[in-house]
């Protein structure tokens, strides 16, 4: 299984079908480019991963989109967009703080191999 799957996926405002059925697999550490005309639903797919579209009046997503083996869609019904934002709030901020740390440790490494620079 992918890092990202999608199956199915399909998104809707209102009556509008905007999202057809996308199905595909990313896979961890791989790149990936979404590429095609204008207005073919490049964005509205990434703001269907992102879950932005949460907060539109009257837009849903169908089908499935798994992250790590768990459905993003089936969650989006099962908890609020605030509480999943706020997750996804903490879980930036301690990569944030463990790059810092990786930062300082590869700024430490440099020091004790070149010696310290004077300013």
């Amino acid at each position: 299984m992918g890092k990202l799957v999608t199956r199915d996926l399909r998104l809707y405002y209102g009556d509008l079908e905007a999202l057809h059925g996308i199905s595909m697999r990313i896979e961890k550490q791989s790149s990936t480019a979404l590429i095609g005309p204008s207005g073919c639903g490049k964005s509205t797919f990434l703001r269907a991963l992102n879950r932005m579209n949460d907060i539109i009046p009257g837009a849903r997503a169908e089908g499935e989109v798994m992250l790590d083996g768990q459905n993003a869609i089936t969650s989006l019904h099962d908890a609020p967009a605030e509480a999943y934002l706020e997750r996804k709030t903490a879980e930036y901020q301690a990569l944030q703080a463990e790059l810092a740390e990786l930062q300082a440790e590869v700024s430490g490494d440099s020091e004790s191999l070149y010696g310290q620079a004077d300013h």
